[in-house]
């Protein structure tokens, strides 16, 4: 059954509830379950993008409640966000698997869509399917938000939970040529988006089971926060003064995660803004991507931990190479933030970072054109203060050590040239990554900014470092748009309240129990009313101690009776009592059991 009102709703408010609703439902703009290229079934050949795609476009549904379950339906079934996302959870463990098999659903990910030799992986396993994840757990958190989440959608969540495996590529980091050599590839992004797909399985078992069940997922997501941020495999560091070894790590020639040596490489001489290191985001030819851009992965994984009670504090050596990071985007961005030098579009001369082996030697070209795309700067808003309460930005909360500068040095060796040292120039007041502008398009075949990349990029890893203040109310939740974090519950809602009012003395004294057998452990209110809820009377709670026949029928719990005196005002008057839903949203006339004027009683 439906739960679409207000606890605090008489008849006729419901009815214009069931309106209002109907009409918001009507103007919505939804992106589900047809428009936008959106795919229910599997993309097996866009298993990682596409997919990205698609699961954006369920996310962004997810946060409007007459989006996230459709519209109100003769079949009284739940559409809208809520069934997309069951359909695109069941079309991965079903594709190549006509006979349901549970190991089944195997499938090519991103990387064997071009390297045959790659062998298939279970559903949920490819190397970027950390994103999906992530996008899954946090949308279902925002459909119990809205009082809608069920055993459904458990049942559904908890196969993706069991069946998400991460494992990185097994080409990608330094201490191999092709980790850098000819466009390179970092292992950053696997562990970041890894990371998220953890940290939002952790925020939902939070939520959902406590913290037994969250803790395992939580670690699982700090520890690849730490690989996302470490010189082994995920951030690429050079110091031109240190020798190159092209057999190994060839420009990546700084490998620690001690403090104070980060902090001599890459923090910035207060005089000449020189740094001695400076980062190389390489990665398929592709830079900022890799570097910058994967704060905000990062960014969304350390939401979801807040969200699983596990929050996370940066290392001094992590918050010194995030800063070198959104230095390392300064030097190759336009003081505007338009463009990155060298990306698609750009007017700038190119600063994308290349190396190469040579008759054996490294050889380094920082002046070439990157293959990323339309990128721009300010698609990532790192830095910026959203609000005076609450939580903000990222590096407000995670480097505040280390705030953006408004002057760097660009470093850089230009047309394969080795000299000792690399061409510096001074920046001044470079762009600080303190703005937003939306690029996004909900198309999503768009491969280089879909509505998957938005979720992260800026709701996931921008907007929701602030709180929506009414997310934790109880009544008559309104969302305060989509600037801020929202409630994200993982309350089920499979039942409606139940019981009765056995009836009122001639003190006035009402008795009677209620429960709601989806948390049958907790006590929910009951509310009285006149003249058929007209008036509203008083508000008690069922925390008596209950029989074992009450007991039985609620599905646990000792404490569903409730004991009321009644004002001297009703008397004589029809007394109707209604059990509120453990969550916020639904309710149930309890019937009279021995009042003649059932359900109401009057004494």
């Amino acid at each position: 059954m439906w739960k679409a009102v207000n606890r605090a709703c008489g008849p006729r408010q419901v009815l214009l509830f069931l309106l209002m609703l109907f009409a918001a439902q009507v103007q919505a703009q939804c992106n589900l379950p047809g428009g936008y290229n959106y795919n229910p079934g599997f993309r097996a050949d866009s298993p990682a993008v596409g997919m990205l795609g698609d699961y954006g476009l369920v996310f962004d549904d997810a946060k409007k409640r007459e989006c996230s379950i459709g519209f109100i339906a003769a079949d009284q079934v739940k559409h809208g966000a809520y069934e997309a996302l069951i359909k695109k959870i069941n079309a991965t463990f079903s594709y190549n698997n006509p006979t349901n098999d549970p190991t089944g659903g195997l499938h090519r990910d991103h990387f064997g869509l071009t390297d045959p030799s790659r062998p298939s992986v279970k559903p949920f396993q490819g190397a970027f399917e950390g994103g999906h994840v992530a996008l899954i757990f946090a949308a279902a958190l925002m459909i119990g938000g809205h009082g809608d989440l069920d055993t459904q959608m458990d049942n559904a969540l908890i196969r993706v939970r069991n069946s998400y495996n991460y494992t990185k590529n097994p080409n990608c980091g330094f201490y191999q040529p092709k980790g850098w050599n000819n466009g390179g590839d970092t292992c950053m992004e696997e562990h970041a988006l890894a990371a998220t797909g953890y940290a939002w399985i952790a925020a939902y078992e939070m939520k959902r089971r406590g913290p037994a069940s969250a803790d395992p997922y939580a670690l699982k997501a700090s520890k690849l926060i730490d690989d996302a941020l470490s010189t082994y495999d995920s951030i690429c560091l050079n110091d031109p003064a240190v020798a190159t070894n092209a057999a190994t790590r060839g420009p990546c020639n700084i490998d620690t995660n001690n403090a104070t040596i980060l902090y001599d490489e890459l923090v910035q001489d207060g005089v000449s803004h020189m740094t001695r290191a400076y980062p190389l985001s390489f990665n398929r030819e592709q830079n900022m991507t890799y570097g910058i851009g994967q704060l905000t992965i990062i960014s969304a994984a350390l939401v979801g931990l807040e969200e699983a009670a596990s929050r996370k504090t940066l290392t001094t050596s992590q918050q010194i190479i995030a800063a070198a990071l959104l230095e390392e985007g300064q030097r190759k961005a336009d003081p505007n933030g338009y463009y990155f030098n060298g990306g698609a579009g750009s007017p700038g001369n190119p600063t994308c970072a290349h190396a190469s082996i040579v008759n054996g030697q490294v050889v380094r070209d920082d002046d070439r054109n990157c293959s990323e795309g339309a990128v721009r700067p300010r698609i990532w808003n790192l830095t910026s203060k959203r609000a005076t309460q609450g939580y903000s930005s990222f590096f407000e909360q995670y480097v505040q050590a280390y705030p953006p500068r408004t002057t760097v040095v660009d470093r850089r060796f230009v047309n394969e040239a080795p000299p000792s040292s690399p061409t510096d120039s001074v920046i001044y007041n470079a762009y600080k990554f303190d703005q937003y502008t939306n690029y996004f398009t909900k198309d999503a075949n768009n491969g280089d900014l879909n509505w998957g990349r938005e979720s992260f990029y800026h709701v996931l890893g921008f907007r929701w470092h602030t709180l929506d203040p009414n997310r934790n109310a109880n009544a008559g939740w309104v969302a305060a748009g989509d600037n801020k974090r929202p409630r994200l519950w993982a309350y089920l809602d499979n039942f409606n309240p139940g019981g009765y009012l056995d009836g009122i003395d001639v003190n006035g004294v009402a008795r009677g129990w209620t429960c709601d057998a989806d948390r049958p452990w907790e006590a929910i209110p009951v509310d009285f009313y006149v003249n058929g809820q007209q008036t509203f009377v008083l508000k008690a709670w069922a925390n008596q101690p209950s029989e074992a026949a009450v007991n039985n029928l609620c599905g646990g719990g000792t404490a569903h009776r409730f004991v009321v005196q009644m004002p001297a005002w009703t008397k004589g008057q029809p007394i109707s009592a209604w059990g509120l839903d453990s969550t916020w949203r639904g309710f149930t006339q309890l019937a009279g059991y021995a009042c003649a004027q059932n359900p109401s009683c009057v004494w």
